[in-house]
């Protein structure tokens, strides 16, 4: 009598599981690395917004925003006024919050935003001094000292 053998044996069943188990090990870490690249695009793409909507202002008053959170100088003093037209929400604002600096004389400001990935090519593009902030502003590069820290909010 012959024996008729159907399925798979348990080496075969472990080498499987463990095949699919390094393909979403590997997946699991480029899905977290682009996530990351996401996050950091849309932060630079909320300071250019925000830079933009701080100029228009700026031609229109001769002044920047008044000192205030970045919070209240953009998504409510600009907005209220119309040079926004929606909320610019920091992406995982507690490690990495946003930024607004503005001189005394109201003439340099700054925003800023703290990137996730340090390799970021934005990162050299920008005229930060730091590395891991990314700056958009007239009180970058040249004109770095016209903001102190004791301006940013």
């Amino acid at each position: 009598m012959q024996k008729n053998q159907k399925g798979f044996t348990l080496i075969e069943l472990l080498v499987v599981i463990a095949i699919i188990g390094a393909l979403a090990a590997i997946g699991l870490t480029n899905f977290s690395s682009a996530r990351k690249k996401s996050r950091d695009t849309k932060r630079v793409a909320d300071m250019d917004y925000a830079s933009k909507a701080l100029e228009q202002y700026f031609m229109d008053n001769n002044t920047y925003v008044p000192a205030a959170t970045f919070e209240v100088a953009i998504n409510t003093t600009l907005k209220d006024a119309g040079y926004t037209e929606r909320d610019i929400k920091a992406v995982s604002s507690a490690a990495y919050p946003y930024k607004y600096c503005v001189s005394s004389d109201g003439l340099y400001y700054k925003v800023t935003a703290k990137f996730e990935n340090a390799n970021n090519p934005a990162l050299t593009e920008d005229e930060g001094s730091d590395d891991t902030l990314y700056e958009v502003g007239n009180a970058t590069g040249s004109n770095s000292g016209k903001v102190t820290a004791g301006d940013c909010s």
